[in-house]
């Protein structure tokens, strides 16, 4: 008799039991924008980069795969193909870079702690990563997985790096970690699917990445918001008036301003990174980060 209620017993538990993938795909097919920042340190300016999927030309057929085209524009001009990369509906997600002639894993969230995912896509190249930790997030209203990875034999026990399922690296799209040490820091500052943003200083409203880091869509303006910190008067040189709000990078608004004469004090401000909102007397809202030192 028992053996008849281990075998009644057994498949419910693989029925009850949380698949790998869990119920949001790894990433976005369609409508998806990110913006990444880079910041080396004192003395070297800001990069920003903003990601979306090529709304020329969508998708393409690598080795017999579909892959969606990336498209990436910087911060200080130019637009560029950035690869492509696919979800095989299975957890992972693989990109294929530029001139490369092998795809390489991007992200893996069918994975249990302990894991080595190999051939990481990563900064500054390759790498084999070690899972490290796995817990949730909240994400906009629902739980989304996070994986928290480090590279292998690098020594350590914490997570240099994550990546969220439906959002993607916390380092940027195509920026996880693969050095124990690394001159400079990345971080994921926006991610939107199907225009809500998803993770940045204003999840749940409406619009793109393309706001963020002083980043244009080469089909919006050319003349991108870029304030300027001056750490001598210790102000944030706007340029022209209207409407300012400070955010620091986990969300939270710490400054209001009417910016007059198109300077906003920051002497109340910790050092660090943050993005500003500006929204000018036309009622363009516009936003871009800036390093206070």
């Amino acid at each position: 008799m028992r053996s008849s209620r281990i075998a009644l017993f057994v498949p419910l538990l693989l029925l009850l039991a949380p698949q790998g993938h869990g119920q949001f795909d790894a990433l976005p097919d369609s409508n998806a924008t990110w913006a990444t920042g880079f910041w080396i340190g004192p003395g070297y300016p800001f990069d920003g980069w903003y990601h979306e999927y090529d709304p020329s030309y969508p998708d393409t057929t690598i080795s017999g795969s579909t892959f969606h085209r990336i498209r990436t524009t910087g911060n200080f001009g130019g637009t560029w193909y950035d690869g492509a990369i696919r979800d095989n509906e299975l957890g992972q997600v693989f990109y294929y870079p530029p001139g490369d002639t092998v795809e390489r894993v991007l992200y893996d969230f069918d994975v249990l702690v302990g894991d080595t995912v190999n051939n990481v896509f990563a900064v500054p190249g390759v790498a084999d990563m070690l899972v490290i930790t796995i817990d949730t997030i909240p994400v906009n209203g629902s739980d989304r997985k996070r994986i928290g990875i480090a590279p292998l034999g690098g020594g350590g026990t914490f997570a240099t790096a994550h990546w969220i399922q439906g959002i993607g690296g916390d380092g940027g799209l195509l920026h996880t970690c693969g050095c124990v040490g690394v001159s400079g820091m990345a971080w994921l500052v926006c991610m939107t699917d199907n225009d809500i943003v998803q993770f940045g200083s204003n999840v749940g409203g409406t619009g793109t990445c393309e706001i963020h880091l002083g980043v244009q869509a080469p089909s919006s303006s050319a003349d991108p918001f870029m304030p300027v910190h001056d750490p001598v008067l210790d102000v944030l040189n706007i340029a022209a008036p209207g409407s300012v709000e400070v955010v620091a990078l986990d969300g939270r608004v710490v400054a209001k301003f009417f910016c007059a004469n198109g300077m906003v004090p920051t002497s109340g401000l910790m050092p660090g990174m943050y993005v500003v909102r500006f929204e000018d007397t036309l009622g363009r809202v516009q936003a871009a980060s800036f390093l206070k030192r």
